[in-house]
């Protein structure tokens, strides 16, 4: 049951760690002005892009707002400090990545 379990959770952390680097590449190319943050204008074109195309606008505002409320940075989300950010709100839904 150990080998097992190891194995599972192996598994699950390569795709963790696959999912954040995936969502970074998202985020960095929404950077369009390079300021290592997402404004809500650069984040409004990555739903409107191919990788979120599928969201839902007041869904997408939503999770904007809900990014920001722990953003560390104003009216603008880091990439990835902590649970108010874009690698935050994202890696525990991992399904997002696979529509």
């Amino acid at each position: 049951m150990d080998d097992v379990l190891r194995e599972v959770t192996e598994a699950w952390m390569t795709r963790y760690h696959a999912n954040i680097s995936e969502l970074r590449v998202l985020f960095d190319s929404a950077d369009e002005n390079g300021d290592g943050v997402l404004s809500n204008e650069e984040f409004a074109a990555l739903v409107k892009s191919d990788g979120l195309s599928w969201l839902p606008a007041r869904q997408a505002k939503g999770m904007f707002r809900e990014c920001l409320q722990e953003s560390a940075h104003g009216s603008r989300i880091s990439p990835e400090a902590g649970p108010g950010s874009f690698t935050g709100y994202f890696k525990w839904r991992s399904p997002i990545l696979e529509k």
